[in-house]
């Protein structure tokens, strides 16, 4: 059975980058998903340090966009022609 989001729940996983992307000086430490209140969200989240409040995380959340239906064309999707000639 697959894994399911549950409502007020998130995880998040320590960021490693890849040889394709590696991480650059302001890439998040961690990143995951959350649902919070039916919606999901992107979570990535930052080591931080202070000598006043000492080692803390700082989190930012941004909505998941719905993927677009690809199976029917847009009007910005070139249409294609079922009577070609070769």
């Amino acid at each position: 059975m697959p894994y399911e989001q549950k409502d007020n729940s998130g995880s998040i996983f320590i960021n490693r980058g890849t040889k394709e992307h590696p991480l650059k000086e302001n890439s998040p430490a961690m990143t995951g998903t959350a649902m919070v209140g039916g919606t999901m969200y992107r979570v990535a989240a930052w080591k931080k340090e202070s000598e006043k409040a000492g080692k803390w995380l700082s989190f930012a959340f941004t909505p998941v966009e719905a993927q677009p239906d690809r199976s029917v064309p847009t009007d910005n999707e070139p249409k294609i022609e079922e009577d070609l000639p070769f």
